[in-house]
């Protein structure tokens, strides 16, 4: 099913690493990214003032029939999607996108044929963006800075590699693509006020939980804490109490209680957030102020 509404940065990734799985070479999963947060900011959506795009990616309508004919008959892969199939699908609105810049790169302008050999993907991406068309709406210059918005875009999250928890630079990189401020963002990374404190345990994982968990909170804008403070949204429990390696005061859990900082359980705020940790027993559970903590955070994560 499509939606409407504005995508976290963790599920619009979460929609691109699952339907992002053909034409790769000729659009990366981070130019995608870059395009969906330019064109839609993550959001499968008509295009707004009643203009004939659809999608993350905003592909307009006319596009759409030409995209169904080349793959029909050029490629032999039957195709007949239309807009409304578009926003009601995230898999389509995901996968039009690079169908689109697939054809841009191979159908002859003059034929309409197959070309015997790709043109560059600048080319396809200049098309791609209505450069130079009468219909356009925005001069040339302001449609290549787009286009150079998306590839710079693109090149900056590459550098991550895949790691998206350093919030402050992701942000950066998806600015280069539409700028926006903490409040613009906030929709996209919903949790970007808060930082969480993960409290140590004794079990052989807790490493590896702490990752797990961290990571997806980091997608959602989240920041680790590194000490507890009133400024600590919240400390997370992963196991009975017990003291970090090298504190010989008081544990995390102590010091929370002591400061009147919120304590959820690991395994509450992995389930609020759709994270699988690994079961222990005689884990600290979630108190009242963390209960109330929880019923806070936004509902779509």
């Amino acid at each position: 099913m499509g939606t409407t509404k504005q995508n976290t940065f963790r599920k619009m990734l979460s929609l691109v690493r699952e339907y992002h799985t053909e034409f790769v070479e000729d659009a990366s999963p981070e130019l995608l990214l870059a395009i969906f947060w330019e064109e839609s900011k993550f959001s499968n959506i008509p295009q707004k003032g009643g203009g004939p795009a659809v999608g993350y990616g905003q592909v307009e309508k006319q596009t759409l029939w030409l995209i169904n004919q080349f793959f029909s008959t050029e490629l032999m892969i039957p195709m007949n999607w239309n807009a409304a199939e578009v926003l009601g699908s995230d898999e389509k609105a995901v996968r039009i996108s690079p169908r689109a810049i697939h054809m841009l790169r191979w159908k002859d302008l003059k034929t309409g044929k197959r070309r015997t050999s790709p043109d560059t993907q600048d080319a396809a991406l200049r098309r791609y963006g209505g450069v130079g068309e009468a219909n356009a709406g925005l001069s040339t210059s302001t449609q290549l800075g787009i286009i150079a918005g998306w590839k710079a875009c693109e090149r900056k999250l590459k550098e991550m590699a895949g790691n998206y928890t350093d919030g402050r630079r992701l942000r950066e990189a998806l600015s280069l693509a539409r700028a926006a401020n903490d409040a613009a963002f906030l929709s996209t990374f919903p949790l970007m006020k808060t930082a969480f404190y993960l409290a140590w345990a004794k079990n052989p994982w807790i490493e590896s939980d702490h990752r797990t968990l961290m990571t997806e909170l980091a997608l959602l804008g989240a920041a680790r804490a590194d000490d507890i403070s009133i400024h600590t949204s919240c400390v997370v429990a992963f196991g009975p109490d017990a003291r970090a390696p090298g504190d010989p005061v008081e544990t995390g859990l102590e010091k929370a209680k002591q400061m009147g900082v919120p304590i959820v359980s690991a395994a509450d705020l992995a389930s609020r957030v759709g994270a699988t940790l690994t079961p222990v027993a005689g884990q600290v559970p979630t108190d009242t102020r963390g209960t109330q903590f929880l019923a806070k955070l936004p509902t779509a994560l």
